[in-house]
C-alpha cells in the first residue's frame, strides 16, 4: 500500500491537507490522529465451551494475543512475541488450547510476511511456543487433542505430507497422506479427510489439481490447468461430505462456484455473480459444511447453499437486525448455541457481538475504534464509469458527512499491489479521515484489479503506468 502512504506526505507537504475543510458541512472534525490509532481488536473468537474469549490486538510494532474469561472479561493469559512479529490468525482446538500462526513486519503499513509455523498456547498463558511447520488444514471437529496438518516430507524434497498433530506437544501421528507431486497444498474435510491436492507451478504459472474419492484411493489428476486454462480451486465440503464446492476460473466474466460429486465427479454452476468472484465461504460449527458464499459486489452479500441450515437462519435475523451493516460470524461454540459476529459497514468500524441461539438475544462485547462515531463518518457509494476503451471499471466514491458533493476537491487514491490487489466497501480509517477534512475521495479498481474475474485481471498485464493508469486519468476526469 505504498501510493496511499506516499499520497499522504505528498499532501502534507504541500500544504493542502487542512484547506478543504471549509468546503464539508459543520460536522465534528476529529484531530487526525484519532484515525490512525491502532484497533483495540482485530478479530475475536469464542471457545468450544463459552468460557472464553480470544482477540488479537495490535501494537505499534507487534500484534499480541488475550484470553478472557467472558464471564467478567478478565485477562487469563497473554502471547507477546518478539518486536515486529504479529499473531496473524487463530483457533481454539479445545477449550483450554488456542493454535496461531505469526508474520513478521517492519512498519505499520508494510506488508507482513508469514512464518511457515504453528504455535500454541494455553488459556491460561501457559504452555506456548513453536509445535511445529506447517499449517492446519483440518481442525478435526471430532478430535480435541488433535488436528490436521500440513507439511513437508523430509525424505521427498518440497513434497508435502498430511498428518495428525497433537495440539499440546506438537508432535505428529498416525499414518501420513503424501502429495502426488512436488510443491502441494493438500485439502482436507472437517474430520481430516484428504481429498484433495493443488499442485501450482509458479514459473509456469499453472496448476493441477489432484482427486481421490476416498482417502485409500490412488491420486488422480482431477483438473491442469495447461490444458483446460481453468484455475480450479477448493472452497469447501457439504455437511456429509460427499460433495466439494470448487471457485473455478472463467475466460470471461468473475469465477463461479460449483458443486463437484464426489462420486461421480461431476462438476455442476452452482452459483455466479455477474460481476465479483466469490469472496469467501461460511461453515456449520457442527459438521463444516458450507452453507453460504460472500460476495463483495458494491456492497458485501451473502449467498445461500442451504438456506435451511440453521446458522443460515440466524445470520438471516442478523442481517436483518442490522440492516445497513455486513455482517458475519467469526467462531461458534462446539454445540453452536453461541457465535461470535462481527458488525461492520462504510461508517462503523467493527464491532463484536455475542449472539445466544437459545435466547434469540444480541450483545455487544467489544468495537475495535470506539472513539469514531458513525454519526460523524462519511458514506462510500459503489460506482461504475467506463474507461476511454469502454471498459467498465468499479469504484467507490466517499462523499464529506452533510455535503451536496459540488464543487469539492477530490483525491483519487489508488490501492496498492497492483495485480490482484482491490478496494471493498466497509470503513476505511484513511478515506474517513480525507472526508472529515472536505476531500471527496475515489477509490479505484483499476484493471489488474482482483475480484472481477480473471479477463479483467489480465488485462492490466503488462499495463502498469500505461492503460492501469488510464483508467485512474479517465476516473479525475
Amino acid at each position: 500500500m505504498k501510493s496511499r502512504s506516499i499520497l499522504m506526505l505528498a499532501l502534507l507537504g504541500a500544504g493542502l491537507f487542512f484547506q478543504a475543510y471549509s468546503h464539508a458541512a459543520d460536522v465534528k472534525r476529529y484531530p487526525v490522529s484519532d484515525f490512525y490509532k491502532l484497533d483495540s481488536f482485530n478479530t475475536i473468537k469464542i471457545s468450544p465451551t463459552g468460557e472464553f474469549l480470544a482477540a488479537t490486538v495490535p501494537q505499534e510494532n507487534r500484534t499480541v494475543l488475550i484470553i478472557l474469561r467472558l464471564s467478567d472479561m478478565k485477562m487469563t493469559g497473554k502471547v507477546v512475541l518478539q518486536e515486529k512479529a504479529h499473531v496473524t490468525n487463530f483457533n481454539w482446538a479445545n477449550n483450554q488450547r488456542i493454535l496461531f500462526t505469526a508474520a513478521m513486519k517492519i512498519g505499520r503499513l508494510s506488508e507482513p510476511k508469514g512464518l511457515l509455523a504453528i504455535y500454541g498456547v494455553n488459556a491460561d498463558g501457559s504452555k506456548q511456543g513453536l509445535l511445529n511447520d506447517g499449517y492446519v488444514i483440518s481442525e478435526m471437529l471430532a478430535d480435541d487433542e488433535n488436528v490436521l496438518v500440513n507439511t513437508n516430507n523430509l525424505f521427498r524434497k518440497d513434497a508435502a505430507i498430511a498428518q495428525r498433530m497433537n495440539v499440546l506437544t506438537g508432535i505428529t501421528n498416525g499414518l501420513p497422506v503424501y502429495a502426488p507431486e512436488q510443491n502441494c497444498e493438500l485439502k482436507a474435510n472437517a474430520l481430516g479427510d484428504v481429498h484433495f491436492a493443488e499442485c501450482r507451478y509458479s514459473q509456469k504459472i499453472t496448476q493441477r489439481l489432484f482427486f481421490k474419492a476416498n482417502p485409500k484411493d490412488e491420486w488422480q489428476l482431477l483438473n491442469k490447468q495447461e490444458e483446460t486454462n481453468q484455475l480450479v480451486e477448493i472452497m469447501g465440503y457439504s455437511a456429509d461430505s460427499k460433495k466439494a464446492y470448487f471457485q473455478i476460473g472463467e475466460e470471461k466474466g468473475p469465477d463461479g462456484v460449483y458443486e463437484f460429486d464426489m462420486a461421480t465427479k461431476k462438476k455442476t454452476l452452482l452459483m455466479r455473480d455477474d460481476n465479483v468472484d466469490p469472496e469467501s465461504v461460511l461453515t456449520s460449527p457442527i459438521d463444516g459444511g458450507i452453507f453460504a458464499i460472500r460476495f463483495n459486489d458494491g456492497l458485501p452479500r451473502t449467498s445461500f447453499i442451504n438456506k435451511n441450515d440453521p446458522y443460515a437462519m440466524d445470520l438471516k435475523k442478523l442481517l436483518n437486525a442490522f440492516p445497513e451493516d455486513d455482517v458475519f460470524p467469526t467462531s461458534y461454540t462446539k454445540d453452536g448455541q453461541r457465535g461470535v459476529y462481527v458488525v461492520r459497514s462504510d461508517t462503523r468500524p467493527a464491532e463484536f457481538y455475542l449472539y445466544d441461539r437459545g435466547t434469540g438475544n444480541v450483545s455487544i462485547i467489544a468495537s475495535s475504534a470506539s472513539w469514531l462515531k458513525s454519526e460523524d463518518m462519511a458514506v462510500m457509494t459503489p460506482v461504475k464509469y467506463k474507461a476511454r476503451d469502454g471498459l467498465e471499471i468499479n469504484a467507490f466514491l466517499t462523499i464529506p458527512r452533510g455535503s451536496r458533493g459540488k464543487n469539492l476537491p477530490v483525491i483519487i487514491n489508488p490501492h496498492g499491489g497492483p495485480f490482484t490487489i482491490y478496494d471493498s466497501w466497509g470503513f476505511n480509517n484513511e478515506t474517513q479521515m480525507l472526508a472529515n477534512r472536505g476531500y471527496a475521495v475515489l477509490q479505484v479498481n483499476f484493471r489488474g484489479s482482483g475480484n472481477y474475474g480473471k479477463e479483467f485481471l489480465t488485462a492490466g498485464y503488462h499495463g502498469w503506468g500505461r492503460v492501469m493508469q488510464d483508467d485512474l486519468t479517465d476516473a479525475t476526469k
